[in-house]
């Protein structure tokens, strides 16, 4: 916003007072967010109007802006949560907690579970850090003493606090001077104080002695960002965030100008206001255009004023300017040396062994006159652009020896320079007359990337190297300033965001491992990492002997063994190449079998958590095999049954070896989709995804019988469609000869072949079901076996709202025929226990949970019996 405009407001904020529009002023300033009304917020927290405040205070700053912001938004609503608790409103605060607090539990986890506990608790102040807590006004006050404290503390507040001073009905004077003299009124300089020196300024000056920077100006002493980075600021007491603990860390409140002239009472913008932040929904997720390169992109960059230009470098070494709007490609040039006597020897040599050259990055100048580029052997590239679509050479330099990894333009003393870092662990600055000006060096590998920004008039670098150092430079040649390692302590890139004031960093481990981390830049140190989702429960087991204990396979191939008594995982076991699919338990073994999307099943000794022995499936062609394997014991718990699509085989766990497998005639079937025991392990139940069940002899695999889908589909619709199938099977733990499919059309039938003669190893299965079910959802997921079975409604999880994860896996506990887990899609666990559930009624409601008999697996399922259950009756 201009100054002019900016202006405007606070004179017609000034008219509002005078008019007594209150509720008017206070959606100005929080629309305009240049004033914010101090008194105004410690009458709306006073009197514990919690939305309102948050709502104002929103205006101004997010949540997620820097520390200071995520402290006052905290500590408002833990005072909030507190209250609730103080007038044993129980249920009010655990809505607080799950809806207001749970946001903060990425950031501290552990004082997130103490606060959950405080439900527990009949008076909260039975807890040691509260033992103090007073009456509700006094903790008010106590609360908003330290809330002003951060807010005079937060740059995004503290320039804003404030009015400025203005002659009595200012907005009168104006309208009438211009009524009744026409009298042209030219905006007044708006002045006030500038913003505190950053601390990355004071580093620069102080550290090492006197910058030789005749740009740097001077600056008063203060702690240095280096002595930040060696000794991060700790706050004194135990909480959620480090707040500042006394005055001298605090920026002084901005003082009103002199009242001797009104020039002199107007204050200014900020040069560098930071823009109000975005969120994830401002980001649009509709594809504009796509754009067909013909080789692989290795860098982009849009240009600083014609925003509709995009430049492109391949791996083909080729540039390419693109009109995004038009879709239209103006603009292409392939790799080429324009002259090779400036190029060295070793460049030279180089090339004639290996003549292939990619582009490791393209970067437009500022003003989007010069375009440079830099590729993976020795040389940098700079072209001046003249629209609208000429490109001509300017200057080739052999800058590094190897890759030249990264480049970007700076212009100290308005000399405009191109900075380039590359694997001979130097950066260099370079003038455009292809003229080094001088180095940089310190670093003791690969120097990866490097960012420049501006503050004030000093301009400095960051650069990292591929060992993880971070390291800060002034562009005056006077030698590192920071040295710290980065999260990854591996390839890292820095950039800062469109205001200059927020700095992050995002890379990779050397396990591929990615991060993304933003840094405090008043102290150094970092604030915020923000790390990929968690990986998903993809299956789960309990331990047979300890009904405490849970195995949980993740997408990301490993297992937890996780206590759900102490809520920790205990191990992570790694084996496994891709995810989990398959967990099983024997007893009589002391091992644990995990099977993988990698085709390979590792046994596990229980008692340690070492793997005995890994196996891996191979098919009759003696090809690896890969995809989803589930695994399963018999009852004797030594047979293992193991079903891949494409084959089913029976291992001897104590010898750990194959006994006897089954494969599938292509001309009779189609892969195999799920199979499992009968609960007396006598048998096998196949489904395969051509609809067919086969039943077999658990004992050799010999087939039994097979029930053609038209058995079981009734509908002449689903018969004929070739995507309905079973994709999940599971036994009934009390009849042998019964079983249900999950279809994967949302259906599930239950199937008792009364009839099946197990002396005819071909009989074709002739008989009916016993029900159908329908359910909501569009693919039976998951299936769980249990003594009693029950269909539980989402509202049953009480602990907290989970609106966008879903149930993948669940599992009953072999002891507890009353608890069970489910694994939900956001990578939690969650163990159930529905103990006040009572077996004869059958409608029972268990805190939103519903039970069910033996056969209904949801609300709104009804038996059907089929009209003609000989259907199938000759059909193969």
């Amino acid at each position: 916003m201009s100054s002019l405009s900016k202006e405007l407001v606070f004179i017609i904020l000034q008219f509002l007072n005078e008019e007594n529009y209150k509720e008017t002023i206070y959606k100005l300033e929080k629309e305009s967010g240049h004033f914010f009304d101090m008194k105004y917020f410690e009458e709306k927290v006073m009197n514990g109007e919690w939305e309102e405040s948050e709502n104002y205070l929103s205006g101004f700053t997010k949540m997620i802006d820097n520390r200071y912001s995520m402290k006052m938004y905290f500590e408002m609503r833990k005072q909030k949560y507190l209250e609730a608790l103080d007038r044993k409103g129980k249920a009010r605060a655990l809505e607080i907690l799950v809806n207001d607090l749970k946001v903060f539990k990425t950031y501290n986890e552990d004082l997130y579970k103490e606060m959950t506990c405080l439900l527990t608790l009949e008076n909260f102040r039975d807890n040691e850090q509260l033992s103090k807590y007073g009456d509700i006004k006094s903790s008010r006050k106590s609360m908003l003493v330290e809330v002003k404290k951060l807010i005079e503390a937060n740059p995004r507040l503290n320039d804003k606090l404030v009015f400025p001073s203005f002659k009595p009905s200012r907005l009168r004077t104006l309208l009438n001077q211009r009524t009744s003299s026409a009298v042209v009124i030219k905006p007044t300089p708006l002045s006030i104080q500038p913003p505190t020196v950053n601390p990355f300024t004071l580093m620069m000056n102080n550290a090492n002695g006197a910058s030789t920077s005749s740009a740097a100006p001077a600056a008063p002493q203060s702690q240095s960002l280096l002595a930040a980075l060696k000794h991060p600021i700790t706050p004194s007491a135990p909480g959620f965030l480090d707040s500042p603990n006394n005055d001298e860390q605090l920026p002084k409140r901005l003082r009103a100008a002199s009242q001797s002239s009104e020039a002199r009472n107007l204050p200014v913008a900020r040069p560098q206001q930071a823009p109000p932040p975005l969120s994830l929904d401002d980001l649009t997720r509709t594809i504009f255009c796509t754009l067909i390169q013909g080789a692989t992109v290795t860098s982009m960059d849009f240009h600083p004023s014609l925003h509709s230009l995009l430049v492109v470098g391949t791996v083909t070494g080729e540039i390419s300017i693109w009109e995004v709007g038009r879709r239209e490609k103006p603009i292409s040039k392939p790799f080429s040396i324009w002259n090779s006597a400036t190029c060295s020897v070793l460049f030279q040599a180089a090339y004639a062994k290996d003549s292939t050259i990619s582009i490791t990055r393209v970067s437009w100048s500022a003003d989007g006159r010069y375009l440079g580029v830099a590729f993976t052997k020795h040389l940098v590239h700079v072209y001046v652009y003249q629209a609208p679509n000429e490109l001509k050479e300017h200057m080739e330099v052999d800058a590094h020896v190897g890759s030249v990894n990264d480049l970007a333009f700076s212009s100290p003393s308005k000399q405009l320079t191109v900075v380039t870092c590359g694997d001979d662990k130097l950066i260099r600055v370079w003038d455009l007359t292809g003229r080094n000006l001088f180095n940089f060096e310190g670093h003791q590998a690969a120097v990866y990337s490097i960012c420049l920004n501006l503050r004030e008039t000093i301009e400095y670098i960051f650069s990292s190297s591929v060992d993880g150092k971070i390291k800060a430079w002034l562009l005056d040649n006077s030698g590192t300033k920071v040295d710290y390692d980065a999260d990854g302590k591996f390839c890292t890139t820095m950039l800062y965001s469109s205001d200059g004031y927020r700095l992050f960093s995002s890379g990779t481990t050397k396990t591929g491992v990615t991060f993304l981390v933003e840094w405090e830049e008043h102290t150094g140190t970092s604030m915020v990492t923000f790390m990929p989702p968690p990986p998903h429960s993809t299956c789960l087991a309990f331990h047979p002997q300890d009904n405490n204990m849970v195995a949980i396979g993740k997408d990301d191939s490993s297992i937890h063994i996780y206590n759900v008594q102490s809520d920790q995982v205990k191990f992570k076991l790694t084996g496994h190449g891709r995810r989990i699919t398959g967990l099983a338990f024997s007893t009589l073994l002391n091992l644990m079998v995990s099977s993988g999307a990698d085709g390979q099943l590792v046994f596990w000794r229980v008692d340690t958590w070492k793997e005995k022995k890994s196996m891996k499936l191979y098919s009759p062609e003696e090809r690896p095999l890969t995809g989803n394997i589930q695994v399963q014991f018999h009852s004797n718990e030594i047979h293992l049954l193991a079903c891949h699509r494409q084959v089913i085989r029976i291992y001897d766990a104590l010898r750990m070896e194959l006994i006897r497998q089954w494969v599938p005639k292509a001309d009779l079937f189609g892969s195999i989709s799920c199979a499992t025991y009968s609960c007396n392990s006598k048998l096998v139940y196949a489904a395969f995804t051509d609809g067919n069940i086969v039943i077999f002899n658990a004992a050799t695999l010999v087939m039994r019988c097979r029930i053609a889908p038209s058995v079981y589909l009734l509908s002449n619709n689903l018969l004929h469609s070739q995507n309905v199938h079973a994709v999940s099977v599971v036994a009934n733990p009390q009849v042998p000869d019964q079983f249900a499919v999950g279809l994967s059309n949302g259906a599930v039938k239950v199937i008792e072949p009364k009839d099946f003669h197990q002396g005819n190893n071909n009989a074709l299965y002739t008989g009916g079901w016993v029900a159908t079910f329908r359910q909501q959802a569009t693919e039976t997921t998951a299936c769980m076996r249990s003594s009693r079975r029950r269909a539980l409604s989402s509202s049953g999880m009480v602990e907290e709202t989970l609106s966008d994860a879903n149930s993948v896996s669940v599992v009953a506990n072999p002891q507890k025929p009353d608890q069970f887990a489910v694994g939900l899609s956001n990578g939690a666990v969650k163990i159930i226990e529905p103990k006040d559930f009572h077996q004869g009624n059958n409608n029972a409601l268990h805190n939103g949970m519903r039970s069910s008999r033996r056969r209904e697996l949801s609300s709104g399922m009804v038996d059907e019996t089929p009209s003609d259950t000989n259907s199938g009756a000759n059909k193969i």
